[in-house]
């Protein structure tokens, strides 16, 4: 079994048995790569990456400006675009620029000092109740407090329309398993700031609230579904 992406774990869980059975038969056809306009803007997969890259970096240097330029960027290359799906693209991901331009980054950091880390390749894809799964956070994050060696994450994600607080949490959960299987023997995770961020609704879902049943775990469940039907 390949691996899947989280994007395509949610896609998965909002349809009926009908179409699952569909959707999981074209999971298993080997795709050929697809152009960036090739992807639709509901995928969650490249699409949005102009945009999200941008606020990644934004987030890192905690520097505004950098957004501000690339909205001022999409701009022009939406003004010289011929074909209008190039248009639409850029318009969306201006779009989705202008919802951040005053975020406050903060919030998915802790107050004292952070060491970024590197997410290698091969770290990214795991299995999980028997699916291969990919997990690919924007900053993973390293930092001390009251003694102890913390870990968290921070992971940028967009949707037309949104995702539900749920589907956020789903992400969050797949992400708490990243850092469990790949950080937890050296650090203690954070599951506070484990955390999503859909910047098309600005929902912030960490795991803490999953810990806490305030958003409800749905990664498990869903991933033996879909294997039931591999």
């Amino acid at each position: 079994m390949e691996k899947i992406s989280i994007s395509k774990v949610v896609e998965f869980r909002k349809l009926k048995d009908g179409p699952k059975s569909t959707f999981v038969n074209n999971l298993k056809k080997v795709k050929p790569k697809v152009n960036l306009l090739d992807e639709s803007p509901s995928s969650g997969g490249n699409y949005w990456t102009t945009s999200l890259s941008t606020i990644s970096r934004a987030c890192k240097e905690n520097n505004h400006f950098l957004i501000q330029d690339k909205i001022n960027d999409l701009i022009g290359r939406h003004g010289t675009a011929k074909a209008k799906i190039s248009k639409e693209m850029y318009l969306r991901n201006i779009e989705l620029l202008h919802n951040v331009e005053n975020l406050e980054f903060g919030s998915f950091f802790p107050e004292s000092d952070v060491i970024y880390h590197k997410k290698p390749w091969d770290k990214s894809v795991f299995n999980t109740s028997g699916i291969s799964i990919q997990v690919i956070p924007h900053h993973v994050f390293s930092y001390k407090e009251n003694n102890t060696f913390k870990i968290g994450a921070i992971w940028f994600i967009a949707k037309r329309g949104g995702y539900s607080k749920e589907e956020i949490g789903l992400f969050s959960e797949a992400l708490y398993q990243y850092l469990n299987l790949n950080y937890s023997k050296e650090f203690q995770i954070s599951t506070e700031l484990c955390s999503t961020f859909d910047v098309s609704s600005l929902e912030h879902i960490h795991y803490k609230m999953l810990e806490d049943k305030l958003i409800p775990k749905i990664l498990e469940s869903t991933l033996e579904s879909l294997k039931s039907m591999w």
